[in-house]
């Protein structure tokens, strides 16, 4: 800094010696310029952010527990094959099922892909024993026979897929006015039923 000083010091005594007062004032004018644009048109450098935050193409939802449980059995119950179940059986099993929600949702979600995907109804059937032997100490149960609560559950959930009203079924067909989405959802209704 102190050299610096010293150099626009020494420079400023040349530029005395050979121009006159009035070129001086000018030289001067020209230096501040000069200045001011150094100043404005070069960058600066940023230090860190003192906070960061996520674009918001990055940003995660916050879910809650519950929902982060649930997408996690999905994405177990998408990988799961005939050469991988034992793995992701056992990993499917051992997650937090502290609620009845939890595993009214976990049991939502093998019945729908044990319906969509009735190739693999064998592997989601045997899934369900598997989830029925282990007891849901988080719920009370005791660490004896295994789940009542599960196949309680299990038990009501397909007892109202097989009552459900086929007249409400009807009524939402109706209501669709586009055939190629009335055919999917004819379609999927037909598998649900022969499943």
């Amino acid at each position: 800094m102190k050299k610096q000083h010293e150099e626009e010091n020494k420079i400023n005594q040349i530029i005395k010696i050979f121009f006159d007062d009035d070129d001086q004032i000018e030289l001067e004018i020209l230096q501040k310029k000069n200045l001011l644009k150094n100043h404005l048109f070069t960058k600066k450098k940023k230090g860190p952010p003192l906070e960061y935050k996520k674009p918001s193409w990055a940003q995660v939802n916050e879910d809650d527990a519950d929902t982060m449980t649930l997408k996690k059995a999905k994405s177990l119950l998408n990988k799961l094959t005939v050469e991988k179940f034992d793995r992701l059986s056992d990993e499917f099993v051992g997650m937090e099922w502290n609620s009845e929600k939890l595993v009214a949702g976990a049991i939502d979600l093998i019945v729908d892909k044990a319906q969509r995907e009735t190739h693999f109804v064998q592997i989601y059937a045997e899934l369900c024993v598997k989830f029925a032997a282990v007891p849901l100490l988080s719920l009370g149960e005791s660490n004896e026979k295994g789940s009542k609560q599960f196949r309680r559950m299990l038990l009501l959930r397909c007892q109202a897929e097989f009552e459900r009203d086929p007249e409400i079924l009807r009524n939402e067909i109706e209501q669709i006015s586009d055939p190629e989405i009335k055919e999917n959802r004819i379609a999927q209704i037909r598998s649900a039923i022969l499943a």
